[in-house]
């Protein structure tokens, strides 16, 4: 009897840990840019026209499996660190927006059983410049106490209205 007792009990333990919900691992990733300049030319104190300072907001849509929150830990474009704040997305479909070099509508459908988690990305040095051209990125996470990484190697840019 003492036996059987002590056998329920430790797979008490081991279902316990086996079905504890633990941040999911991302399933597919989306990055997407769009580039902000301002619509009116500035000008120094002579009269010469400056540079125009073009901003590059980023952000990205991850599909992870069940509802619970990913724990992602870094997000880097060529080697720069951006900072992320995660908000879920409650829809199954997402109308993204259009790109910028055709207008074609970007819609994002999760999968059965999956969630979307939008990232909104902000460098985390001032002194450093947003790159134009990406050919890396790395988002770095842990999946039950084990550190992955997931690689994507492109970014859509989308259309943006124009502002003045």
């Amino acid at each position: 009897m003492k036996k059987i007792a002590l056998i329920l009990l430790l797979s008490c333990f081991f279902f316990a840990n086996a079905f504890a919900q633990n941040a999911p691992r991302i399933q597919r990733a989306y990055a997407y840019y769009s580039m902000n300049m301002p619509g009116m030319i500035m000008q120094d104190d002579n009269g010469n026209p400056l540079d125009p300072v073009i901003t590059i907001d980023r952000s990205m849509y991850v599909e992870c499996q069940g509802t619970k929150v990913p724990d992602i830990r870094t997000v880097t474009y060529d080697n720069i660190l951006y900072k992320t704040s995660i908000t879920k997305v409650m829809e199954r479909t997402i109308q993204v927006g259009k790109k910028a070099d055709s207008g074609t509508e970007i819609v994002l459908a999760a999968k059965k059983g999956n969630s979307f988690w939008k990232l909104d990305l902000q460098l985390t040095k001032d002194t450093d410049k947003a790159p134009k051209e990406v050919k890396h990125i790395v988002i770095q996470g842990r999946n039950n106490k084990r550190p992955y990484s997931f690689y994507l190697y492109n970014e859509t840019r989308l259309m943006v209205p124009e502002r003045y």
